[in-house]
């Protein structure tokens, strides 16, 4: 049923919302976008290295992109 990865999707975006600024940016984000990978992936396609290596990048390039080309502080949390 999908009803469970929407559930699952929402659960994820809330815990997201609530360690964004005690973790930062990077870490939070990160470990989002792995999570949601996980969930909307189907069991078989489902590949923890890449998803990680992909979420990692995404991070990175979007706190730097925002911190230097766009001058906008992200959450630095723990990092900071």
């Amino acid at each position: 049923p999908e009803y469970r990865r929407v559930l699952a999707t929402v659960g994820v975006f809330a815990l997201y919302v609530f360690v964004l600024k005690p973790l930062g940016f990077l870490i939070s984000s990160a470990a989002y976008l792995f999570a949601q990978m996980m969930i909307l992936a189907p069991k078989e396609k489902r590949n923890v290295v890449l998803f990680t290596l992909i979420a990692v990048i995404c991070s990175t390039v979007v706190y730097f992109v925002f911190r230097n080309g766009l001058s906008v502080m992200l959450p630095a949390g723990i990092l900071g």
